[in-house]
């Protein structure tokens, strides 16, 4: 989405900046067009449009499709994804899945897809995709129950310490310290060798040390882990309006086009989780995001 009523917010610096990572998104058959995330804008005013990159990094992203899926939807030439340590994984096949819709340039680092995947479905377009070569493939990612949804890595998935760096000016306020628990919770992700691709980090017996006694997993949506509600109705710890964020937040506006945002300071870098139903290009994605 673009700011298009607000040129303080089109003018602001972290405009053309956005964080997408830590999260599980699904794209159900039927679920309105098959972009799983829109960066841009789309309001018609093109130079309202964010003109600057998007960081998409250690997602999950599921299609079951019978068609074709396309990853990003960049509105302009003007646009850019750096694409790094993502499970890309369509049921249909790979080549039912392509990196771009028509405009704009993909940067491709340490991703997994099943082969055959291609840069884009459009024979018109105009856009840019360009693999490093380490792109991992192989005909299933290794899900540890993918029919019961859960997307965490099995033992021997391929994408076990398939991952690399993530940009290092991102190490500071979005590096990847937590991941998704069911539901609309988080714990943190452990660091075990290499990073695994994805939103989860495999650990194999004897692996990772236990998190810390007040490091464990968060509630969300003002429920605890037992199921009941907080006398505080789940306000922030921080006393703010939102959880994870400043009451006077500038424009960056975390995970584009309604798609994800990411906390800010160091301790809330962490990805942030919410299963539901949002616009994603004016279509309907189920998504969870750890908090």
């Amino acid at each position: 989405m673009d700011a298009e009523d607000s040129a303080v917010l089109v003018n602001h610096p972290s405009y053309a900046r956005t964080y997408v990572y830590g999260n599980v998104l699904i794209e159900h058959e039927g679920d309105g067009n098959s972009q799983i995330v829109h960066y841009g804008g789309d309001s018609g005013t093109i130079n309202d449009y964010r003109k600057g990159i998007l960081h998409f990094f250690h997602n999950t992203i599921v299609s079951t499709r019978t068609g074709n899926t396309t990853l990003l939807r960049l509105s302009t030439n003007e646009e850019s994804a750096d694409v790094r340590n993502n499970v890309l994984y369509v049921t249909a096949g790979g080549a039912r899945l392509a990196m771009l819709a028509e405009t704009g340039h993909v940067w491709l680092r340490n991703n997994w897809a099943r082969p055959g995947w291609v840069a884009s479905h459009s024979g018109g377009a105009t856009g840019t995709v360009e693999d490093d070569g380490t792109f991992v493939t192989a005909a299933s990612p290794g899900f540890v129950d993918e029919a019961g949804q859960d997307y965490r890595l099995a033992e021997g998935s391929t994408a076990i310490d398939g991952g690399g760096p993530i940009a290092a000016e991102l190490l500071v306020d979005h590096s990847v310290a937590r991941q998704y628990v069911v539901h609309q919770r988080a714990e943190p992700r452990p660091m075990v060798g290499a990073p695994d691709i994805g939103a989860f980090e495999y650990c194999g017996p004897g692996e990772c040390d236990p998190p810390p006694i007040d490091a464990g997993v968060d509630d969300d949506a003002g429920v605890r882990l037992d199921g009941s509600v907080p006398t505080d109705g789940g306000a922030p710890r921080d006393g703010g309006t939102t959880p994870g964020g400043d009451a006077g937040a500038p424009a960056e506006e975390e995970g584009g086009c309604g798609c994800v945002m990411a906390g800010r300071g160091p301790n809330d870098a962490a990805p942030l989780a919410l299963v539901a139903l949002v616009a994603l290009a004016l279509r309907r994605v189920r998504r969870r995001r750890p908090r």
